[in-house]
């Protein structure tokens, strides 16, 4: 029996959903690195300042 149009998408689906399951968390892993790397970098320079001072 051939498969319908729609099992055959919802089964490429499935396999793609868990596939790139992971991408979403690495992404926002990687965001919130950066956002802590660029927000991090103008208190460390302000510390080096003052600690030369």
């Amino acid at each position: 029996m051939p498969l319908h149009t729609s099992e055959i998408i919802g089964r490429n689906a499935d396999r793609l959903i868990k596939k790139y399951e992971h991408v979403p968390t690495i992404i926002s892993f990687v965001t919130l690195f950066f956002g802590i790397l660029i927000f991090a970098i103008p208190v460390f320079m302000d510390h080096l300042k003052r600690t030369q001072a």
